[in-house]
């Protein structure tokens, strides 16, 4: 499957986000969210569209074709993925707000991590190995990209609301897609372009919505 589309299906982040913001952080739902929500939805689905009625077209029966499941496959973990990257967002902040500063969220996320990928990898009995000096630069992608991207992340959530968190991740799907598109030749086809533009115009507008405080938080600030 494409990566270009996985990477777009991250834009869906702000919908789980802000929903659960909502429910966990009591902040007010924005007056249009279900217009952005919709608009967002159905850019994923024409994005997708292309895949799924190609599967359809399949002879083979579904779920005996290695091929359609390792795309369903692929498709079903960017969703998830997406669901555990907004909830992550939106119980940092609800940690930064009981008083946890950024190094302990971080470090408490990239521990759970660790075991949880270790059990995984127990569990499924793959193995890797490095090649000769790949390691270094193993190491500085671990650091830049992780500790120190995660660092400046929690820092940032620290002095913002959780919904406005998701604007600036959405600069990491924009500029992945530039680099798959122009290093790595992955297009996108005429109505995958317009799904995009829906979707990543309707994360953008739900980011952008104000989300006014309650009468009663605003009545208590007034005296």
């Amino acid at each position: 499957m494409n990566p270009t589309l996985v990477i777009l299906l991250q834009k869906l982040q702000p919908i789980v986000a802000i929903s659960l913001s909502v429910i966990l952080l009591k902040e007010k739902l924005q007056k249009h969210f279900l217009l952005w929500s919709a608009i967002s939805l159905t850019g994923s689905i024409v994005m997708i569209a292309p895949d799924i009625l190609e599967l359809l077209h399949e002879e083979a029966v579904w779920h005996y074709s290695p091929e359609i499941i390792a795309i369903l496959t692929g498709y079903g973990c960017a969703l998830l993925a997406v669901v555990a990257w907004g909830a992550s967002t939106v119980y940092g902040r609800k940690l930064t707000l009981k008083g946890y500063n950024s190094v302990q969220i971080m470090s408490g996320r990239f521990t759970l991590a660790f075991i949880v990928l270790t059990l995984a990898m127990a569990y499924s009995g793959e193995t890797f190995s490095l090649s000769e000096g790949s390691f270094s630069s193993l190491f500085y992608m671990v650091l830049l990209s992780g500790l120190f991207g995660m660092f400046i992340y929690y820092k940032g959530l620290e002095r913002i609301p959780a919904r406005y968190g998701t604007i600036g991740e959405l600069f990491f799907p924009v500029s992945a897609v530039a680099i798959n598109w122009y290093a790595f030749d992955a297009t996108l086809s005429a109505p995958q372009i317009i799904g995009a533009v829906m979707l990543v115009g309707g994360a953008l507008m739900l980011s952008r919505e104000p989300n006014p405080e309650p009468q009663s938080t605003q009545t208590v600030n007034a005296h």
